[in-house]
Parts: structure tokens; sequence; C-alpha cells
């Protein structure tokens, strides 16, 4: 799996496009890097959500039930951190990881995105390793968010 180092030629931020168009851009890119990691086997699932829970991007396995599911885990997780911050000293809450006795592993991390918090949910397969590409999909976020900053006006 090689890591973006720019964003791809011939991508665009036009969101003017109709639905039925190939026009989610981000999207695509996103899922791109989830698919490629799904099929390597290094997660079972992906799935990118914004603060409210809706998805923005997704890449399943067969063996995951359904994506309302993941949204739920979502919104959950994303109260949570709420209340970890009135309850400690921890203020910024940078991820979640839940383990089962098998060692499969579903891993919340909150990534701020266009000035809000996205949710990104991965089941991770037991002794997979998670952290280094997670990081690079966290980085190919920030790259794009970065990217559409720079054209504010």
């Amino acid at each position: 799996m090689k890591e973006l180092s720019v964003l791809p030629d011939g991508f665009s931020f036009d969101r003017t496009k109709k639905e039925d168009d190939d026009g989610k851009p981000f999207q695509d890119l996103v899922e791109s890097f989830m698919h490629e990691v799904v099929y390597m086997g290094n997660y079972e699932s992906a799935y990118l959500f914004d603060s409210d829970g809706l998805l923005m991007a997704k890449s399943i396995s067969s063996r995951i039930k359904t994506r309302v599911q993941a949204m739920e885990v979502s919104v959950l997780m994303n109260k949570f951190k709420k209340v970890i911050r009135t309850i400690s000293d921890l203020t910024g809450v940078r991820e979640v990881v839940i383990e089962d006795d098998k060692r499969r592993k579903v891993v919340i991390r909150f990534i701020e995105f266009l000035g809000a918090t996205t949710i990104l949910v991965v089941v991770v397969p037991p002794r997979k390793p998670y952290r280094g590409i997670t990081n690079r999909l966290e980085s190919l976020i920030f790259k794009y968010d970065k990217a559409m900053e720079s054209l504010k006006f």
C-alpha cells in the first residue's frame, strides 16, 4: 500500500456535481484507501461519520452486520467523549479501543475535519496492526482538509 503524498491528478473540489455523477472526490479518495486496507485484511470494516452520525465513507467485508450499528457506535462514542471531558482532565480524547478476549478490536478515532469532529470506526481482526495504517488514513483526511482550507478566500 502506498502513501499518498499529494492529492491525485485530476482531483476536483467541485461539489456542485449531481448525486449520480462521480462527483464525490473526498469520499472516493478515502474509500479507495479503506477498500485497499480491507482487501489486505488489516481492517474488517471501516466507516467515517460526521459528528451527527451521517456516513461520509465506508468499506466493509461480508462478515460485518450493518452500517447502522457502526453509526450507533459513532454517535455513542461522540457522546462518550463529551462525558469523559466533563469528568476528567482528558480534554483531547483522540482514540477509544475496545478489545475482546480473542483480540479483535473496534477502534474509534476522533479526527478534526473542516472545522468539525469526524468519527472513524474500524473493526480490526485479531493480531493485525492498525495504528500505522489508521495514522495514514488520518493523514490523508488531514491533507484534504488543508487543501480545502487553502481554497478559502
